[in-house]
């Protein structure tokens, strides 16, 4: 896809709670929790985080990762 449904961000903007990343980094053979960020409800600089936190990190199928970016909501009435 074009990015990530950014369904989870809105509900922790909104519930005022951090967001825990976690990766299954393949090319490291390693999982964990990259860390827990307190999001400060600007998208652009959250995300420009999540991306830093995420740059050196490689799934399972990197061809078909998606670009770090929130898509925008759906609209409820398609």
């Amino acid at each position: 896809t074009g990015g990530w449904k950014s369904g989870f961000y809105r509900i922790a903007v909104a519930a005022q709670v951090p967001l825990v990343l976690g990766t299954v980094d393949y090319a490291r053979k390693e999982l964990g929790l990259v860390a827990m960020l307190n999001l400060s409800g600007d998208e652009t600089v959250d995300v420009t985080r999540i991306a830093a936190l995420y740059a050196h990190r490689t799934g399972k199928r990197p061809a078909l990762a998606s670009p770090i970016r929130l898509l925008p909501p759906r609209d409820p009435a398609a």
